[in-house]
């Protein structure tokens, strides 16, 4: 009889101590999810607050990616005021142009050293090169485009793609060729221009406005 009771008791005491054991382990699962959500959306936000451009999650991580390999050396060499303010700008541009912020970096560096007081002897000023006929079209004075800052140049270099059709900018070379040959960029079979071509040697195997795109969409990935 005692020993069938303390069988009994050990058998008790077995039982109990292993349902605090499973008690402690799903403790432990649980808290475990928990931390692990809440890093994930912390790092989540903190990835992303950097990171917007345009409307899709997808589109965030790509260029977030495509970011680290150019953006450092972009940043270093750009020369304005304030550059975190500056890439503000231009990400909030790239929103509302759905066009990547990355890009207008890769038309800046090559056109003016991303420099807004960058002079040409032609006549051309500023962060993209405009020049004195394209700036009359939108309205600025030859006086304005020299006193302008980069935020300025901003505003105008809106004006500009929306003035030459935003809508038919789909990569980085329709971009570059609304900047550097805007009443061409929809032309891919159409001839280069002569003067494009004495203007630049490395330009020199393209035939056409389609070659041209393509070649610089492969300089600028070559960053």
């Amino acid at each position: 009889m005692i020993k069938n009771t303390t069988l009994l008791l050990r058998n008790n005491k077995d039982l109990s101590t292993r349902k605090v054991n499973v008690l402690n382990f799903i403790t432990f699962l649980i808290m475990g999810l928990l931390v692990t959500v809440s890093l994930t959306s912390t790092i989540s936000k903190t990835y992303y607050k950097d990171t917007i451009i345009t409307k899709t999650d997808t589109v965030y991580v790509k260029q977030s990616k495509y970011e680290h390999l150019k953006y450092s050396f972009l940043f270093d060499v750009m020369k304005v005021e304030n550059k975190e303010s500056f890439i503000y700008e231009l990400k909030a541009l790239g929103a509302r142009t759905e066009i990547p912020y990355e890009h207008f970096l890769g038309v800046f560096n090559p056109e003016s050293g991303i420099n807004p007081k960058a002079h040409n002897p032609t006549g051309a000023h500023g962060l993209w090169q405009i020049t004195s006929i394209c700036a009359k079209e939108l309205g600025i004075t030859k006086e304005e485009l020299l006193n302008s800052d980069e935020y300025q140049q901003l505003i105008w270099f809106e004006q500009y793609l929306n003035f030459w059709g935003v809508d038919k900018i789909s990569s980085y070379g329709d971009l570059y060729c609304v900047v550097y040959l805007p009443n061409m960029v929809t032309k891919d079979k159409a001839k280069i221009p002569k003067w494009v071509l004495k203007s630049n040697p490395s330009y020199s195997h393209c035939k056409t406005i389609g070659q041209f795109k393509l070649f610089v969409e492969h300089k600028y990935n070559e960053l």
